[in-house]
């Protein structure tokens, strides 16, 4: 009896967690890298996925075609996992007030976050001008995305423009954008402490010393069981979880709804063969990814339950667990899915952006920060933000916990009033999935490169002024 394709698919990411996990655990070198488990799982999946196949092939063709149809089960997961994702964005926080009274400070972070991946679009495009489009015109200018979608966003947004390269004819697209947010992790977290050893040694610290991570930092365990979730109905009535996977649910049946109303009414709009033409997939509402709809299904779900006042029946740390969940097994299959051929494929200009791009990021840590941010604590705040540009906002959080253990400096307070006037947008927001596709399309990619620096000279000088007044 052979087990269905997407049970054994579950039950392969399942066992490579639990490996991930032990190695992650035991390994010195791991726990020194703060490799996350998923990633570890990621990569031996694809090592036996794409590497170990080929050995396997000759002497156990079934086992090998079990192998192929594991990974073609991967490959269609992080549509809908991404879409899972962003459907608990904004289902699992209420709306957040007072951030206006606090705009001054957060927007010199925010200043330079925009910098940050405004820049990484610029090396992108360079990249995409010189080193791609002449020997391969085929490739999308949406190319130049690639550093801003897998480095500040992650793989959650490496998955996300995954589906646009898809549409657009541009299946490497996909793996490349994986590989790149891998790349970027591992060299966020190696830099970052590199980074952190020479400022603590050149007093560049508020504190001008450093308190090391905790145990359970560096292990991964933790020194005293904490709950991670929170019961909102008794549990004769209905189990809590189940509640939150209904909600959960609810967020992504909403965004069906709301997709298929979009693409109703563009339908209608534009014409029924010109909404689903698949020859220009940028120009044409079909291709809208259906995770910016479930997003806003979760914000419909949140807002409709507070209208209802049963609000609080919404546990945001349930929601987290179901997200967490859809992103480990997002990142597993992610990972595990690409192909070695399309990364080879683009090796010089991946290499090349994945040079520039380091560059890029440390002048940032190291000279835009300092300029740019509060001179009391510019390297704390900046190491939050060196952390969201080359692998992710947990990483940077545990870098900033090495040089200011018990956040007394306001970075993580700054960091976190910036964060509504950058992510919404740019790294995986509605700029990244929205505009910037169809700018790319519709306009000469010298032109948008000179575009977004001029909008990074502008937001200097708005920083500048920034840091001049009190």
């Amino acid at each position: 009896m052979t087990a269905h394709p997407t049970i054994t698919a579950i039950l392969a990411v399942a066992g490579l967690l639990a490996v991930g996990l032990t190695l992650r655990l035991r390994l010195r070198l791991l726990r020194i890298l703060y490799i996350p488990a998923a990633v570890v799982a990621g990569a031996i999946g694809l090592g036996v996925a794409q590497l170990g196949s080929r050995a396997i092939a000759p002497h156990a063709p079934a086992v090998d075609g079990m192998i192929a149809a594991v990974v073609r089960e991967w490959g269609a997961w992080p549509a809908t996992l991404i879409a899972v994702v962003f459907a608990g964005l904004l289902l699992e926080r209420p709306q957040q007030g007072g951030v206006a009274g606090a705009l001054r400070r957060g927007l010199r972070s925010g200043v330079l976050a925009w910098v940050i991946i405004l820049g990484q679009l610029v090396i992108g495009l360079a990249v995409y001008l010189l080193a791609v489009r002449p020997g391969r015109p085929d490739v999308p200018a949406t190319f130049a995305q690639l550093l801003e979608i897998s480095w500040a966003g992650g793989h959650g947004s490496a998955a996300g423009m995954g589906t646009l390269y898809a549409q657009q004819g541009f299946a490497e697209g996909r793996d490349i954008a994986f590989f790149a947010a891998t790349v970027g992790l591992i060299y966020g977290v190696l830099s970052g402490l590199f980074f952190v050893n020479l400022a603590i040694r050149h007093g560049w610290t508020a504190s001008g010393s450093t308190a090391a991570l905790p145990a359970e930092t560096s292990t991964g365990l933790r020194a005293t069981p904490t709950p991670i979730a929170f019961g909102t109905v008794r549990g004769e009535v209905m189990e809590p979880m189940a509640l939150t996977l209904i909600l959960l649910a609810a967020a992504v049946g909403v965004g069906f709804l709301l997709q298929y109303g979009f693409l109703t009414v563009a339908g209608v709009v534009l014409g029924p063969d010109v909404a689903a033409s698949k020859t220009q997939p940028i120009d044409y509402a079909a291709n809208v990814p259906l995770f910016l709809f479930t997003l806003l299904g979760g914000w419909v779900v949140r807002r409709g339950a507070e209208v209802m006042g049963i609000g609080h029946f919404i546990d945001a740390h349930s929601v987290q667990r179901f997200v967490g969940i859809a992103m480990e097994f997002l990142i597993v299959a992610g990972i595990g899915a690409m192909r070695i051929e399309s990364i080879s494929r683009f090796g010089w200009p991946l290499l090349l952006l994945m040079v520039l791009a380091a560059a890029w990021s440390a002048f940032c840590l190291l000279v835009l920060a300092r300029l740019l941010l509060p001179k009391a604590y510019w390297f704390e705040l900046g190491l939050l933000n060196y952390g969201f540009s080359t692998a992710n906002t947990p990483q940077g959080m545990m870098l900033l916990r090495i040089v200011d253990p018990d956040l007394r400096t306001g970075a993580a307070a700054d960091y976190a009033i910036a964060a509504p006037l950058s992510a919404p947008f740019i790294g995986g927001g509605v700029i990244t999935f929205l505009v910037l596709p169809v700018m790319l399309q519709r306009v000469a990619g010298i032109w948008v490169a000179l575009i977004l620096v001029a909008a990074m000279a502008a937001l200097l000088a708005i920083g500048a002024r920034l840091g001049r007044g009190r």
